[in-house]
């Protein structure tokens, strides 16, 4: 009988946590970004647009493609961000529970990254890689 309570406790406490959904309040995007760049700099785009002469006009995003935003990040494989150079195709300022998160859309790498949480969204599918392209089509 300890053995069972062993084994049970052991799988219990090894299992992998259960990832929390993602619920997006609101998306912007900045009409106007950098294209490419390493990840460092563009933090620093983010934080401070204006001393990197970045045109702040932002284009609210529709419920749908909320939707289809929040889709794509709870589906697509989550890694822990490392800094890297990569093409800008779409720069966003996304609200996830009242806090605001710096994301940036690559296609050409399959990744949209969470600079403000150092997270990768990679996009394994053709499913999520097909919905990121309609939303950067559709707000570039």
């Amino acid at each position: 009988m300890n053995y069972l309570i062993i084994f049970c406790l052991f799988f219990c406490c090894t299992k992998e946590p259960i990832k929390e959904e993602i619920m997006i309040e609101k998306i912007v995007v900045y009409e106007d970004f950098y294209k490419s760049g390493s990840t460092a700099l563009l933090k620093n785009v983010f934080e401070s647009p204006l001393s990197y002469e970045v045109d702040t006009v932002f284009l609210s995003v529709d419920d749908k493609e909320i939707s289809d935003f929040e889709f794509i990040l709870n589906n697509a494989d989550v890694k822990k961000h490392k800094q890297m150079k990569i093409n800008v195709d779409l720069a966003l300022l996304v609200t996830i529970q009242s806090q605001e998160h710096h994301f940036v859309i690559s296609e050409s790498s399959n990744v949209i990254i969470d600079l403000t949480d150092n997270l990768n969204y990679r996009l394994n599918t053709d499913e999520l890689q097909n919905k990121a392209k309609e939303f950067v089509e559709k707000y570039n």
